[in-house]
């Protein structure tokens, strides 16, 4: 009789304390936040709604009703400053004059 090959367990800890999480499911939007649990062998938590989940999963679990990825469905909300310096217009030129009308490159 062969041997059960053994899983190796993989360590994912929970993203920092007070960090938020976003979620959007059916076109309806989640918030989550990261908490201090120390009833928790993590000692972190996930808090959605009233609730305190131990993984990531299990706070997506509670959105969907079947099994998530929380990995994968929770995302880290931006913070205001990754918000302003995506919303601002770059300020790299972009190789093209501006105003007036573009030359066709071809003489008239």
């Amino acid at each position: 009789m062969t041997a059960k090959r053994q899983r190796k367990a993989i360590a994912r800890e929970l993203p920092p304390v007070c960090t938020t999480m976003t979620a959007t499911y059916k076109g309806q939007a989640f918030t989550a936040e990261i908490v201090e649990a120390k009833e928790l062998p993590a000692g972190r938590g996930v808090r959605y709604g009233e609730e305190i989940f131990s993984s990531l999963s299990a706070a997506g679990r509670a959105v969907t009703g079947h099994a998530t990825n929380g990995w994968k469905f929770w995302q880290p909300a931006e913070t205001s400053e990754e918000q302003t310096l995506r919303e601002e217009p770059s300020q790299v030129p972009t190789g093209q004059p501006s105003g007036g009308r573009r030359s066709s490159g071809m003489k008239t």
